[in-house]
């Protein structure tokens, strides 16, 4: 909107911009996101452990916790290099 202003080329660069993303995010939950581990667990001894590091490994609930985070933007290294989704004094509230 700041860009484009109130206009179909607004809404067309939110939608080029975001719902790719967000469509791969959705897909990716269903199968694979946090509950992904509890699939996991239920394929590999029907829910049923003593102790969780012998069903999955801690590194690889890491590894697997950190794919997930990459694909939906959540790493910490690309939320601190993303470029600003707001410009700088586009919200005078937050200001405050």
């Amino acid at each position: 909107m700041v860009e484009h202003g109130v206009t179909q080329d607004a809404l067309a660069a939110y939608d080029a911009r975001l719902c790719g993303p967000v469509s791969q995010l959705i897909l990716r939950n269903r199968g694979a996101g946090p509950f992904g581990l509890l699939n996991l667990v239920d394929e590999r001894c029907g829910g049923t452990f003593d102790n969780i590091d012998d069903v999955i490994p801690p590194g690889e609930r890491t590894e697997f916790m950190a794919a997930y985070k990459a694909a939906a933007g959540f790493a910490i290294e690309s939320l601190n290099s993303a470029p600003r989704t707001i410009p700088a004094g586009a919200c005078p509230r937050a200001a405050n």
